[in-house]
């Protein structure tokens, strides 16, 4: 039997949202966090969303991904 996950690999990332009241405007913020290493970063923008995501995926690819964790806001 072939392995699904060998030929196509995954990662598995947890998205926290909410939004908070900002002036007079609400503004959306969260986390996400890649679970298999625990890495995590805080975002205000949908593009810093992607960026992070797209960045480890890629480094995970290449053999590049080191365990640890990143709870720094930005």
């Amino acid at each position: 039997m072939v392995d699904v996950h060998k030929q196509n690999p995954s990662d598995l990332f947890t998205v926290r949202v909410w939004a908070e009241q900002v002036d007079d405007a609400v503004e959306w913020r969260g986390k996400v966090q890649h679970l298999p290493t625990g890495e995590a970063r805080y975002f205000r923008e949908w593009t810093a969303l992607v960026r992070f995501m797209v960045d480890l995926l890629t480094r995970s690819r290449s053999g590049r991904l080191v365990g640890g964790c990143d709870e720094s806001p930005g």
